[in-house]
């Protein structure tokens, strides 16, 4: 609790230190921009602490209930870290430039969008899976077993819940887990997984670099950028094309 606590002094210290310089981290000229990257970390680091308390792993907030990096949860995390941590620097700083009402930014529908996109994968991929949990064991346990001894250096053995491939511990979640399949595919790389990383990580750094651009300027923030429609449509058709195919029985 007490950690939790200084960060978040820590936090609030960054942000409204200098507010009307950009923060903390522009007394060093790194400006506004510097401090929400500053404040990014920040977060980052309690979202770690929180990790490592649960499953004794430092990336321990990325592990789910199978033992596995998570690639839903990844996602989740990742857009949560980044616009809670640029709604921070925003409105700290509106609020250390006299603005009237310094909470008041505007965030785009279809900001919001990603993110209830992000959170409806997260919540229907554990239901899908828990479908599958009612189902016998894969019949490619024994090798994938052995596969992913070999391959990630297990110290617990790989077991099913149903068809549900899972591993003994969170000491035995790799990151490769993100790009693997569930079921009797656990060792394969899964190609829709792949292409949803790879949008999730393409949009996360533009629109990462869009909020950055934005916070340079001095002066207050009233509005986030927009992200365009289309971009919105094509990572919501992954999502769906991700979901389908992780209902097909393998």
């Amino acid at each position: 609790m007490i950690v939790i606590l200084v960060a978040l002094a820590a936090l609030i210290a960054v942000n409204l230190v200098r507010g009307d310089l950009g923060g903390l981290v522009g007394l060093v000229g790194l400006g506004r921009s510097g401090t929400w990257v500053a404040t990014l970390v920040l977060l980052a680091a309690l979202l770690s602490l929180a990790g490592y308390a649960l499953k004794k792993r430092w990336d321990g907030i990325f592990i789910d209930e199978r033992n596995k990096i998570s690639l839903s949860r990844m996602q989740l995390v990742l857009w949560t870290l980044l616009l809670v941590s640029a709604l921070f620097t925003a409105g700290l700083s509106n609020v250390s430039l006299g603005a009237t009402n310094p909470l008041e930014i505007v965030v785009p529908a279809s900001v919001w969008a990603l993110l209830g996109i992000g959170s409806f994968t997260f919540v229907a991929s554990p239901a899908i899976l828990m479908q599958k949990e009612k189902a016998g064991a894969p019949e490619r346990l024994a090798s994938i077993s052995e596969n992913l001894k070999t391959a990630d250096g297990l110290k617990s053995a790989v077991e099913s819940r149903g068809q549900v491939v899972t591993k003994g511990s969170p000491e035995d979640a790799r990151w490769l887990d993100v790009i693997r399949g569930d079921t009797n595919d656990a060792d394969y790389v899964d190609a829709g997984k792949v292409q949803q990383l790879a949008f999730t990580l393409l949009l996360l750094i533009v629109y990462g670099t869009a909020i950055f651009n934005l916070l340079k300027p001095i002066a207050a923030i009233t509005a986030f950028p927009p992200v365009d429609g289309g971009f919105v449509s094509l990572l919501g058709l992954s999502h769906a094309a991700y979901l389908a195919y992780k209902a097909v029985p393998k």
